[in-house]
Order: structure tokens, then C-alpha cells, then sequence
């Protein structure tokens, strides 16, 4: 027996070990993602693009999982537009300087080349190496290296990167001399008004402008005036350069200042209506984007990408939620940290981005990727900032977090709502086609998804408690229901606004889903569940829902339009009356047809439809964009939505039941793109609108656009002949406008060009009259649209219509008629008073105040119809300008040619968006942000209002109105590749900065200063000369045909001003468009200011007195705007010199000789007011002022005083911090 037992105890495996080694698992929650990897057996027969690698890593686990959440948000970075402004998210790209030594370099100048970063921030190596790789190459080596020996050799290590010795010496005489030059500009301008304050985003501007080199990062920031702050700038090469560079030219040196930096970098993220962070690398670099996004209390989206660990509690290692704590990154935000080498994953990140949409945006996409890019997603939302993705952890390891849960929000139409993947689909793929592949991938998954063994959900059955119930009660007020169709149709189906825009029909969806999860012996293995068809509004509508989530951690749920998609229903039709007619002979666009909704998907507890969640919007579907929905439709993870949160009285899923409830009401949108999503490529917009977009509309667009709708305008182009330029110039965008097509370099950018749009048609006007002169093409034109002259019947310029005292244009026009004539030529063009000096404050101010513009206008008894109006958008400095054209007529609604972008508008719109404001000041809403530091931003001042209208004659309107859908045209000296790849007809595509200016000068007197031109200023605290900038700064715009290397000589308006006869004695005139200085007096042959003239620069300083040839000489007296101060007496060369009287804004009287704009010999000083007085508290009157008040710089008061003040007396702002300083003695002048 005992042998018997031990032999049976030898054989049997130990019980303990046993249930060890099989201890059985707890069932697989619902909707858990197997990890699974690429299968290259599905690409035997091609390559894999870079997009489906990426997808493919997204499963597999690890990093690749972290690279594949990476990607999904930077496209939500994107993709991403503001609803009523368009603006994008202000990314912010920050990087190391070893990225810059390594080969990263080109991926990192490709993104700031094609603009998809907004800032950029980096370390002094990361400047200094980008520059030093343009002067030198950088070479391969090996980690293991001896560094000894590249010591003798004299090559530097950066990991396995050698970079040669000389190569710092090559930067050394590059960069000296450049500082030398900064050195001179720094102390040359402590004469002048504004002096030069040197900082680190500025100094990289310069040295990117210096190099003039196309693979250079900071060339292309410079090009595309992307800032690039550098907080640590001495800490390299480049601050040894610097540190030589103060013996060099001891004892003067250059001072940056790195405050102005810091408050730049801090007012962009604070302005920014969405911020993304994209760090590769940490340390400085991280934490000053990090710290700019905290101005803002946290960016809504962050990727970071580094090997860094946190256990030792380094900045580079921290991963985002840290970030969360201190208020850098929202609570609530997208945010992934990818634990990989950068040079590894972020080329996979930006070709599966950025790059991806350039391609498909180029044309260029290889099948392969168009087929790739045919699988993705519906149209749906941007992934919500306020989830992270949520990791796969099973239900019952839910731990509470002790934070209070997000709160329902209630969008409105268009708000986050951005299709992610909107630019994601191949162009030339229907929507049906993509449908159908984004299912065949669903169905993949789901057979993927099926091979995982089924697990139960453990249903929450918990209920609240009664502390609970008094929570609810008391903060949740009006507990809607979901079947509640009163409110949800009132909440849904929001007031349209518009009698353009009319409801056709409401209806709703009703679907439950008895079985979410199943049972284990019926499982629920879908991944794509699809309700009921119901019609409305005369197309087929069904729910489409995803249980396991759309290619995220959520559930995923959307509206289809099942006819849309269908192969029977056709996505184009032929234009009806275009509002601009094609070519005959050419190839006629069709017309994409597409149906706008509003809609509304909740998702609740059959049980108690006070509990539910659900998202609302508005939406154009049409054949590419047929469906929309979310695919983070729940507020949290498809792992955790199941659970009862606080504030719910049930678990939304209960028994295994939810049921959904989809509201629509079909719209009739004559504008055929209203609440479209994502950023339509040029091609939809053309099928949209049947017009050609013309990427920024600069001066000479809002100018010849309108002309060109114009019919009669049009068929007297046609007959222009002879080699002139203007002919080249109008027949040249005629001929794009009829084709339709683009350019090559449609979309590049193109350098600045100031101007204002009836300036513009002044000198269009003045040169036609010297190409022409002696024909009828010069009386022709006079003849259909006017001169444009001020003195000769035109209501432009100093003739314009003064529209500030009136609330209609009739008003303006018959007060206006009473005094001065105004010509009827069969278009009229009209120019508002958009801007005025204010003689108390001594400044320019745009006046936005509201002016109606009616259909029907009588002028000296002719009846004319509006046809086009343009707007002008931004402060006066900006040239920016909008036109609106309704070339059919009244009711036929109006085409704007926006940056890059037609759109179609109804005319509530168009008229009465632009038509001004009642008041200066918005009145601010509750939590929009307005009690800051930047209040002021909340005026009208940067609006965009109407500036210039124009009408056509009723005799000639139907003529105008009512042309044919076909025109006939052969263009001159135009062959057939001219109509395939149009000529360059953009101003600024032949020549320099410089040849524009000339380009547009005329041989009139009446506007004749030179623009640009800048004049010297004084270096005394006392007097100041004024600056005489004609064409004040403007913002980089970008241009369509804009290759500035291949500029041509003989270019269209390079020869502008030859042919011109100059007068041989002084004339008059008067210098007065919008945005620019006024001047009225006296001009030389050379079209200087010369002799006695009136001159209020844009920066409010006013003259009278005499010129010499564009400068001040001999007397004069101006008020200067910034001091307050006057100065009347002698001048010369733009400087106060001789005998003059200069008055203080206190009273004081200063008498005597100048210099040059300096004191100088004997003077009386009159006065009541000592230097002691200027020095005390503007408050008490008794002590001195030792206070500044932070952060608008203000220092009136004493310590005392200053403590009880909140709000600056001099600005209204908000004082944030007082100043106390030492060992100044402050007077207020």
C-alpha cells in the first residue's frame, strides 16, 4: 500500500503548481482590440503606403499603438477650422538641436515651408545648426568613435553625426557681419521714433531673411513670417558669435531683449481660439511651449515624442497628464506621449499628416494611396479635445478618480465639429465607393474582433443615493427627456435667420437595439449596425452605429443619407445661368448636387430617457460627403460608457438595451454650401460655385474681378489689341476665369503688396489712358466704368462719399450730389468714408458705423442696381480686400472671392454681415473672455465693412444680368496650352518688391509721393521728426503665381511708367486712399511733395507747411500725435533746423535755434509748469511717481496711490502687477 501511494504521489503533478500555472481568466470585456500586426500578404501585388503601414501599427501595441494615436491627433490639429472665422489651430512646433544636425532637418523645413506650423520654438543649437548646415555639410560617423581623436581632427560628434570644425568658422564669417549691420540699424534708429529693440524671434527672422537659402528652416519661417523663439539664444555657437562680437565693437553692443519675446509667444497662445502642441525632445523647449499654453489655461491637444523617463522628475520626462496638473494642457485635452527615438517616428507621423494631404491636395497620390485614403471614415467631427484616449481596461478595474465628470455640452452647428478625414479621401472617389470600403474595413475588423472569445459586460445597476438625488435636483435644474420632441426640435432645429433659406421638412428616426452586447449563446460580433430607413424631405435617411467605435476608443454613430449614396442618384448636373459664362468650345464644369440638414443623434436608457448623450449639427451632404456623424460620439470610452457616472440616475446601458433617436429637418439651401465641413479643395469649390478661386484676394483681384462680371466691361476686353500690358494683364485673367483652370504655382506665397482696392482702379484707369490714348480703347473705358478720377466726377478718394453722418448710401449719395457732381457711367462705383483723423487723439480710426446698401439707387436722377460690393477686412494698415459680385441680379444670390476660396451667400449674408454696426464696441457676452489684458480686442476696429459698392444702370442692367450661359472668345496670341495652364496675370509674379511699386504709378498729379518711402527722424527726447510712410506694413500675403528667381524683365506693368509725360512745373493735388496718409498741396515733375502742402501721416502726425522734394524745408508747424507736442519754425531735410517754437503737451514753451532736430545756442523757456511738477503723482499731487503698472508700462502714480488702483487711468486696462523703481527719476510730459 505504501509503495502503491508513493508512486501515485511521484506521478500526479502538484495541485498548487497546477492551479498556478492554469488559473483560469476573467472574461474579455466587450469591444477589446486584439492586438494584430500588418499582413504583407494583402500587398503581394504593391507596395504599402506610408497610411497603411501607420494603420496597421495603431493594433499592434507598444509604440506603434502610441504612434497611431499620435497621428489621430495631429489630424485633429489640422483639419481642425473655428465655425464662424475659419481659422485653424495655432500649432506649436518645438524641437531640439539635434533634430536640426540630423536628417530631420528637411522634414522639419517641409512643414514650415508649406505653412502647417503656426510657431515654432527650439534651442540656440537648433538655430545655429540649421545655418551652419547651409554654409557646410554634416557627415555620417559612428556612436563609438574616440572623441580624442575627432578632437585632433578638429570634427565635432553629435551622436553618430561629425560635423567639421570649419564649418563654425564658415558661420563665424557669415554671421559677423550681419551682426555688425544689426549693431549700426540698433543705434542708427535711437534717432528715430521707433528704435530698433533687437530680441531672439527677431534676430532669426534676420539671419533666415540672410540666408537666402531655400533648405534652410528659417528661410522659410522668414518667408512665411512663422515666428521662431529661441529663449536660451546664447547657449551655443551662436552666443559665442555674440560674446566676440562685444570686443569687436566695444563699448557699444546689441541688446535683445527677451521680455518682448516672452509676452509675443504668450499673446499668440492667448489669441489663438485652439492651440496644438507638437514637442519633439524636452527640456527648455518643452516647457516654454508648455508655459505659453498655460496663458491660455492649457492647449487643447499635445503630442509629445522622447525616450525620456519620469522617475526622475525631469521635464522631459514627464508625460502630458502631468502637464494637466499645472494648467498647460486642458484636463480635458487629446494628448499621447510617444516613447521613440524622433527621427524614427515623427517622418511616419507627418507622411501619414501633413504630407498625406499635400499629396492628395497635389494631384500626385499613387493609386495605392488613393485607394487607401477611399477606406477612411464618413464624413464626422474632429475628435473631441476633451478625451484622451482611453485605454482598453476591463470594467471592473474602473477606478473612481475623485474628479467631478465632464459636464453635457451643447454645440453649436459647426463648433468642434470638423470632419477629421475630410481632406483624407481621395477626390476622385465618390462617397458610396468610400462607404462601401470603410465598411469592407468595419467588416475586417469585426471578423478580427470575432476571433476574441466573448465576454459578458457587468452591467451597473447601482442607483444614486439620496445626497445624490439632492445634487441632481439642485444643479441639474430641467432634466430633459429624449423623447421630448419639443425641446429637441427647439434646441436642434436652431432659427435660420435667413428668408433664403427655407425648411422643407422635419422627421425623425426611432430605433432600439435590444441585444448591444448579446448573450454568450448569441453574441453580438457586428461592428456595423445600421436602423431603419425612414424619408424625409424626400431622401432616405437610416442611423449608422458602431458598438466597438470607428477606428477610435468610443462608440462611434452616424447619419447616412442612403439616396445620396446609392449609384442611381447622380452627384453633378449642368449649371443653370452660372454667374459667369464658360468658353464655348471649352469643356463645361457640372455642378455638384448636395442637400443640407440639421440633425440630431441621442443615444439613451430605454428605461429612464433622462439619461442619454447626444450631439447636434448641420450639414451639406453630397456624393463625397454623404454620411456625418461622431466618432467620439460618447463622452466617454466605449470600455467605460457603460458605467454609471455622478449626476445619473441609471447606467445608460441597461439590460443589455439602448435605443436612439436621430432628428432631421432638411433645409433648402440655394447656396448649395452652407455648414460645409473641412477645407474644400479648389476643385469642389469650383464645381460648387462654377468660379475659379484666386488664392488671396489682394487689391488687383477685389479691383478687376468685379470689372470682369461686368458684361459690357467684358466684351471690351475681348477687343482690346496691340502689345500692351494692360491688354496682357485683362485678357490673361479673362482667359482664367473662363477656363476655370489654374496656374501652376496656384497657391505659393507671394511677398507683400500694399495698396487700397480704388486706388488701385485709379491707376488701372490712368494707365489704360496712356496705352490707349488716341483710340477708343481709352474713351471706352471712362466710358463703362468711370475714371476713377476724385477731381473729375468720380466719388473715390478725397471725392468719397461721406457716409459717416449717414445710415444709408441714398442719404450719402443725395447730400454728396448738392455740392459736387458725380458721373453716370453704366457701372458706378461708390466709395464709403471708412476711416477719419481724429483730431482730439490725433490718430486714424476705421469707422465701421452702418451704412444701408439698397438694391435700387438714384443718382442725379439715373436709376441704378447694385452688382458687387468689396469689403475691406482687418485694421487700415491691411490690404486686405473681399469683393461680392451678384452678376445674375437680385435674388440671384452673391459669389465672394475669399483667400484661396469662392463661396456662395444668401443675401442676408452678403449685405447684412458687411454693412457696418450700430455701435463701435461689441457688448460682451458672459465667459467670452473679454475681461483680460486684451479687452480692447473686443472692439469693431479689425471688422470687416463694406468700403466700396458698385451699380449698374437700369438701362444697361438687363443686358448685364441677363448674359448667355456660353460666351465666344478667341484669345489673342493665346495657344492651346494657354488654356490648360493659364498665363501669369498676378502683379507680383514678375518682379520684385520694388518693380511693384513702380508698377502701379500713374502720370496724374493728384496722387504722387512716392509709397514706402520712410524719412529720418530726430534723436532728442524732445522732438521727434514725423515718419512720412505713405504704404504702411502690411501682412505677408500669399499669391498664386509667385516665383520670384524666374521674374521677368519685360513682365506686365514692369514698363508702367514709361510713355508717361511729366509735367514741367508744380501742380496740385490730393493723396487720400484708405489706409494710407493724406496730403493735399503741391508735387514736383518727380511727383515729390514741393512747395506749401497739408500732410497727416498714418501715424497721426500733422504738417503744414513746405516740402523740397518729398521732405520738410523751410516753414512749417506739426503736432505730433504720440507727445502731444507742437513745433512750428524752420526745417531741413525732415528735421526741425533754424529758428523754431516747440510747445509741450504740458504748456511749456521752448524758443530758440535747432539742429538737426536737436536744441541748441539761446532759447526763453515759457511755462507753468517746473521739472519738480512733471515728477509728481498725477494722483496727490504730493509725492514722487515710483510706480509702473504692468502690463501696459504706464507709470502716473506714487506708491500710495498706485496700490488702490486696479485699472490703468491712461489705458482702461487692467493692472495686473505694480513696479516699484529705484534710481530713476520718471516725469510725465
Amino acid at each position: 500500500m505504501d509503495s502503491a501511494n508513493g508512486s501515485s504521489s511521484v506521478d500526479a503533478a502538484p495541485s498548487g503548481a497546477q492551479n498556478a500555472v492554469l488559473k483560469p481568466s476573467d472574461p474579455v470585456p466587450a469591444g477589446a482590440v486584439p492586438v494584430k500586426g500588418l499582413d504583407f500578404d494583402a500587398f503581394a501585388d504593391r507596395n504599402v503606403t506610408v497610411a497603411e503601414l501607420v494603420q496597421g501599427m495603431t493594433n499592434m501595441g507598444f509604440q506603434a499603438t502610441s504612434i497611431g494615436q499620435a497621428v489621430d491627433i495631429v489630424n485633429g490639429m489640422r483639419t481642425w477650422r473655428h465655425p464662424e472665422s475659419g481659422e485653424r489651430t495655432t500649432i506649436f512646433l518645438g524641437y531640439t538641436s539635434n533634430l536640426i544636425s540630423s536628417g530631420l532637418r528637411e522634414t522639419l523645413r517641409w512643414l514650415v515651408q508649406h505653412k502647417h506650423v503656426s510657431a515654432i520654438v527650439t534651442t540656440a543649437g537648433g538655430v545655429e545648426e540649421d545655418f551652419i548646415k547651409c554654409l557646410g555639410k554634416t557627415y555620417l560617423g559612428s556612436f563609438s568613435t574616440p572623441g580624442a581623436s575627432l578632437r585632433a581632427q578638429g570634427m565635432n560628434r553629435i551622436g553618430n553625426l561629425l560635423v567639421p570644425n570649419d564649418n563654425y568658422c564658415h558661420f563665424e564669417d557669415w554671421v559677423m557681419p550681419i551682426l555688425n549691420t544689426m549693431l549700426e540699424e540698433q543705434e542708427s534708429s535711437r534717432a528715430s521714433e521707433e528704435a530698433i529693440h533687437w530680441t531672439p524671434s527677431k534676430i532669426i527672422n534676420r539671419l533666415g531673411k540672410e540666408i537666402n537659402d531655400e533648405s534652410s528652416v528659417y528661410y522659410w519661417a522668414w518667408k512665411n513670417d512663422i515666428p521662431v523663439f529661441c529663449p536660451a539664444l546664447t547657449d551655443g555657437s551662436l552666443g559665442d558669435m555674440l560674446y566676440f562680437h562685444t570686443f569687436k565693437c566695444s563699448p557699444q553692443q546689441l541688446r535683445v531683449d527677451i521680455v518682448e519675446d516672452i509676452r509675443k509667444i504668450n499673446t499668440l497662445a492667448v489669441r489663438a481660439k485652439r492651440t496644438g502642441m507638437i514637442i519633439l525632445g524636452g527640456g527648455i523647449v518643452k516647457h516654454h511651449i508648455a508655459n505659453a499654453n498655460l496663458m491660455r489655461n492649457g492647449a487643447e491637444s499635445a503630442v509629445y515624442i522622447n525616450t525620456a523617463q519620469e522617475f526622475d522628475g525631469s521635464d522631459a520626462g514627464a508625460r502630458p497628464d502631468e502637464a494637466v496638473s499645472w494648467g498647460k494642457i486642458k484636463a480635458d485635452a487629446a494628448s499621447v506621449k510617444v516613447y521613440a527615438e524622433a527621427t524614427v517616428a515623427f517622418p511616419l507621423i507627418v507622411a501619414a499628416t501633413f504630407a498625406k494631404v499635400e499629396t492628395e491636395s497635389g494631384k500626385a497620390a499613387t493609386a495605392a494611396a488613393a485607394a487607401a485614403a477611399a477606406m477612411d471614415a464618413p464624413g464626422e467631427p474632429q475628435a473631441p479635445l476633451a478625451r484622451n484616449p482611453t485605454p482598453p481596461i476591463p470594467p471592473v478595474l474602473h477606478i473612481p478618480t475623485g474628479l467631478p465628470p465632464p459636464q453635457p455640452q451643447v454645440r453649436a452647428p459647426g463648433s468642434e465639429n470638423i470632419s477629421r478625414d475630410a481632406h483624407d479621401r481621395a477626390e476622385d472617389s465618390d462617397h458610396s465607393d468610400s462607404d462601401h470600403d470603410h465598411d469592407s474595413e468595419s467588416e475586417s475588423g469585426s471578423e478580427d474582433a470575432g476571433t476574441a472569445p466573448w465576454s459578458a459586460i457587468n452591467e451597473d445597476t447601482t442607483e444614486p443615493g439620496e445626497d445624490e438625488i439632492v445634487y441632481i435636483k439642485r444643479n441639474a435644474g430641467f432634466e430633459p427627456s429624449a423623447t421630448d420632441d419639443e425641446y429637441w426640435q427647439k434646441m436642434v432645429f436652431f432659427d435660420l435667420n435667413d428668408p433664403d433659406l427655407v425648411p422643407i421638412e422635419a422627421g425623425t428616426i426611432d430605433w432600439m437595439l435590444e441585444h448591444y452586447n448579446g448573450t454568450a449563446e448569441n453574441p453580438n460580433h457586428e461592428s456595423v449596425m445600421r436602423s431603419p430607413i425612414v424619408k424625409v424631405g424626400g431622401y432616405d435617411w437610416r442611423i449608422k452605429f458602431y458598438p466597438k467605435g470607428h477606428r477610435s476608443e468610443y462608440l462611434s454613430v452616424y447619419l447616412e443619407n442612403v439616396t445620396i449614396q446609392s449609384p442611381e442618384w447622380e452627384g453633378t448636373e449642368d449649371f443653370v445661368s452660372p454667374p459667369f459664362p464658360f468658353l464655348q468650345g471649352q469643356e463645361r464644369i457640372k455642378k455638384r448636387r448636395s442637400v443640407a440638414a440639421q440633425l440630431c443623434i441621442i443615444m439613451y436608457n430605454p428605461a429612464d430617457p433622462r439619461v442619454f448623450e447626444y450631439q447636434a449639427e448641420a450639414h451639406q451632404f453630397h456624393k463625397k460627403s454623404a454620411d456625418y456623424g461622431w466618432r467620439y460620439f460618447t463622452k466617454y470610452s466605449r470600455y467605460d460608457f457603460h458605467i454609471r457616472q455622478h449626476g445619473q440616475r441609471q447606467a445608460i446601458l441597461r439590460n443589455d438595451r439602448l435605443a436612439f433617436r436621430a432628428y432631421i429637418r432638411v433645409v433648402d439651401d440655394p447656396t448649395g454650401c452652407k455648414w460645409e465641413h473641412g477645407d474644400p479643395s479648389p476643385d469642389m469649390i469650383t464645381s460648387t460655385t462654377s468660379l475659379r478661386p484666386f488664392t488671396k484676394s489682394l487689391t488687383y483681384i477685389a479691383a478687376a474681378v468685379p470689372l470682369l462680371h461686368f458684361q459690357p466691361f467684358r466684351e471690351w476686353v475681348k477687343t482690346l489689341r496691340g502689345d500692351k500690358e494692360t491688354r496682357k494683364y485683362l485678357q490673361g485673367l479673362l482667359l482664367k476665369m473662363y477656363t476655370r483652370k489654374r496656374s501652376a504655382n496656384f497657391g505659393r506665397p507671394s511677398t507683400q503688396f500694399p495698396g487700397d482696392v480704388l486706388e488701385m482702379l485709379w491707376r488701372l484707369a490712368s494707365r489704360i489712358s496712356v496705352d490707349f490714348e488716341g483710340t477708343e480703347g481709352s474713351s471706352k473705358f471712362k466710358e463703362l466704368v468711370g475714371g476713377f478720377h476724385p477731381e473729375k466726377g468720380s466719388a473715390c478718394g478725397a471725392n468719397r462719399l461721406a457716409t459717416k453722418g449717414h445710415s444709408s448710401l441714398q442719404a450719402a449719395v443725395d447730400e454728396h450730389t448738392k455740392i459736387k457732381v458725380i458721373t453716370c457711367p453704366p457701372l458706378l462705383t461708390l466709395e464709403l468714408q471708412r476711416q477719419e483723423h481724429d483730431k482730439k487723439t490725433r490718430l486714424w480710426k476705421k469707422l465701421v458705423n452702418k451704412v444701408e446698401i439698397p438694391d435700387h439707387l438714384t443718382v442725379s436722377g439715373v436709376a441704378y442696381t447694385l452688382f458687387a460690393f468689396i469689403t475691406h477686412c482687418g485694421p487700415l494698415s491691411s490690404s486686405r480686400y473681399v469683393p461680392y459680385v451678384r452678376p445674375r441680379g437680385i435674388g440671384k444670390g452673391w459669389y465672394a472671392y475669399h483667400d484661396g476660396r469662392v463661396t456662395i451667400l444668401t443675401e442676408t449674408e452678403a449685405r447684412g454681415k458687411h454693412s457696418g454696426f450700430k455701435e463701435r464696441f461689441r457688448e460682451p457676452s458672459p465667459g467670452s473672455g473679454y475681461d483680460s489684458p486684451f479687452s480692447q480686442y473686443n472692439e469693431h476696429i479689425d471688422a470687416e465693412v463694406t468700403c466700396a459698392v458698385m451699380y449698374v444702370r437700369n438701362d444697361i442692367a438687363p443686358q448685364a444680368f441677363n448674359f448667355p450661359d456660353t460666351e465666344e472668345w478667341s484669345a489673342p496670341h493665346a495657344n492651346k496650352d494657354d488654356y490648360e495652364d493659364p498665363v501669369k496675370t498676378a502683379v507680383h509674379e514678375f518682379f520684385d518688391q520694388s518693380q511693384l511699386t513702380a508698377a502701379f504709378q500713374s502720370n496724374s498729379t493728384t496722387i504722387s509721393f512716392e509709397p514706402g518711402r520712410t524719412v529720418a527722424q530726430a534723436d532728442t527726447p524732445a522732438l521727434q521728426a514725423s515718419t512720412v510712410a505713405l504704404a504702411p506694413p502690411l501682412p505677408r500675403m500669399d499669391g498664386e503665381d509667385v516665383v520670384m528667381t524666374d521674374a521677368d524683365d519685360d513682365s506686365h506693368f514692369a514698363a508702367i511708367e514709361e510713355g508717361i509725360t511729366e509735367p514741367t512745373e508744380l501742380s496740385k493735388g490730393t493723396h487720400d486712399w484708405l489706409g494710407q496718409h493724406y496730403y493735399e498741396g503741391e508735387y514736383n515733375e518727380a511727383r515729390h511733395q514741393h512747395g506749401g502742402g497739408h500732410l497727416i501721416d498714418v501715424n497721426g502726425d500733422e504738417y503744414l507747411g513746405q516740402f523740397d522734394d518729398g521732405k520738410k524745408a523751410g516753414h512749417g508747424k506739426i503736432f505730433y500725435a504720440a507727445s502731444g507736442q507742437q513745433y512750428e519754425g524752420d526745417w531741413l531735410e525732415d528735421l526741425p533746423h533754424g529758428h523754431g517754437k516747440l510747445t509741450e503737451a504740458s504748456g511749456n514753451v521752448y524758443e530758440g535755434e535747432f539742429r538737426e532736430g536737436r536744441k541748441t545756442g539761446q532759447f526763453v523757456l515759457r511755462g507753468t509748469v517746473t521739472e519738480e511738477d512733471k515728477g509728481q503723482c498725477t494722483i496727490c499731487f504730493d509725492n514722487e511717481i515710483t510706480t509702473a503698472f504692468y502690463d501696459c508700462g504706464h507709470v502716473i502714480a506714487c506708491r500710495n496711490c498706485a496700490v488702490q488702483i486696479d485699472v490703468c487711468p491712461v489705458c482702461r486696462k487692467r493692472v495686473l502687477h505694480k513696479l516699484q523703481l529705484y534710481g530713476v527719476k520718471v516725469q510725465v510730459d
